[in-house]
């Protein structure tokens, strides 16, 4: 406990090894303590492991973008701050997002992974635009639509919004979907979309992602090569490569560190 590098989630199997599944609830405080003074633990170390601990008591991480900034750091072996907006790599948040969602995994069916809220996948996507990324591959994939600015557009009522589903085209607006008396099913009024309303729409995408996702295929197959610096696509899968190599590397650590 005292080595800094240590994965997130080899803290919370030794924690889990030593005081049981129940200390899955304990007091932030109990946790501080145990770790000091049966560990000898490094600061980072009890951060890393409050951090696995909050993915496994709620779904804020999930929910709201001030908790997953926040813990996006510990669990990149950064001293976390709330109170300063730190500006996270896509390579970070790769990590967390994997983190969280292998933590939520090791409890078997005692727990679920949640769906990522539009807040949160919006936040990721700002982060990535911010650093000239602008399509996310797994695990950030549920905020890729957001950073290329993936858009249904209805032709009849003029509506705007972000592509949330794929499979959905029908506008919102035009099938009450939003309406107060569908909002309990959160659905598309049937008899309008039978009457073939909504139906009128058009997909944009601001910013293109076929050329970086066929660009940054090749590099994963391949390796770095044949890049085109004054090319725009290939400086974005370059970036995307450099990021899912170093979140292969921490997956790596994690399994090593927990078979010593």
């Amino acid at each position: 406990m005292k080595d800094e590098s240590l994965h997130p989630i080899t803290i919370i199997k030794a924690l889990v090894a030593k005081y049981g599944p129940e200390c899955v609830d304990w007091e932030p405080v109990v946790i501080q303590k145990s770790m000091y003074e049966d560990f000898g633990a490094a600061k980072i170390n009890v951060y890393k492991a409050l951090a696995g601990l909050a993915v496994l008591q709620n779904d804020k991480f999930w929910n709201d973008w001030h908790t997953f900034h926040f813990l996006t750091q510990a669990f990149n072996n950064l001293n976390p701050s709330a109170s300063t907006i730190q500006e996270l790599s896509v390579a970070q948040m790769m990590v967390a997002v994997d983190t969280a969602n292998q933590l939520r995994k090791s409890l078997g069916k005692m727990s679920y992974s949640p769906v990522y809220s539009e807040e949160v996948s919006k936040f990721i996507a700002s982060q990535a635009l911010n650093q000239g990324v602008w399509f996310l591959p797994e695990p950030l994939d549920f905020a890729s639509n957001y950073a290329s600015k993936t858009m249904i557009v209805c032709q009849d009522c003029g509506n705007e919004e972000f592509l949330d589903d794929e499979d959905d085209t029908i506008c919102p607006v035009c099938t009450g979907k939003y309406d107060a008396t569908s909002l309990s099913s959160f659905s598309h009024d049937r008899k309008r979309v039978e009457k073939g309303f909504g139906t009128n729409t058009r997909i944009e995408v601001k910013y293109p992602t076929s050329g970086v996702q066929r660009i940054l295929q090749d590099l994963l197959l391949s390796g770095p090569k044949n890049l085109d610096e004054n090319n725009q696509d290939h400086i974005c899968a370059a970036r995307l490569y450099t990021s899912i190599n170093y979140l292969f590397s921490r997956r790596k650590d994690a399994k090593r560190q927990f078979s010593t």
